[in-house]
């Protein structure tokens, strides 16, 4: 079983997987997170390794095998069939993941049983995944009375920009003639 998120951006494709909460696959800004949705193809792949054994996914409860994301199952016509040897079911889906929302969980979960085994045959996988964005609030606005920004700083100034979802701080010095 495997997962796949991926998004492209500038024309190069980047996983769209999360290594751990600390390692979120983006950044971006509170107040910008609403304009920069990122669009994502998720594919889903269940296979059957076996050489010659028929895996039959169990009927009840219907939940027991699934291809879920968001917490919702995706709608997978024969999800119940059984999965013939050396072969694989997999689902393509483009899905709109809100960068304001900080976790988005995947996964796959097989459970079912391998009929032509003798004895307990029971088989049971479960993969998963979860893309983390890291939201951030937006600067402080200075206060016109801030002393930061009167006279015992005259002649400084500070530029902030957003380049490529990171924020930077650059102080400015001007030439002062006296």
């Amino acid at each position: 079983m495997a997962i796949k998120c991926a998004y492209d951006e500038d024309g190069e494709e980047k996983s769209c997987i999360s290594i751990s909460d600390e390692e979120p696959f983006h950044a971006v800004r509170a107040d910008l997170c609403q304009s920069n949705p990122i669009q994502a193809t998720i594919t889903m792949t269940m296979c059957n390794e076996n050489e010659n054994t028929i895996i039959t996914p169990y009927q009840l409860p219907q939940d027991s095998t699934y291809f879920r994301y968001s917490g919702a199952n995706f709608d997978v016509p024969d999800v119940q069939k059984n999965i013939l040897p050396n072969t694989c079911r997999t689902i393509i889906r483009q899905e709109t993941i809100d960068t304001c929302k900080k976790k988005w969980p995947m996964s796959i979960q097989l459970e079912g049983n391998m009929p032509s085994l003798e004895g307990n045959s029971y088989c049971y996988c479960y993969v998963f995944r979860k893309s983390t964005i890291y939201v951030f609030p937006p600067p402080p606005i200075p206060s016109p009375l801030d002393p930061a920004t009167t006279a015992p700083n005259k002649g400084k100034k500070r530029l902030m920009l957003l380049f490529k979802n990171k924020l930077l701080l650059l102080n400015l010095h001007e030439s002062i003639n006296e």
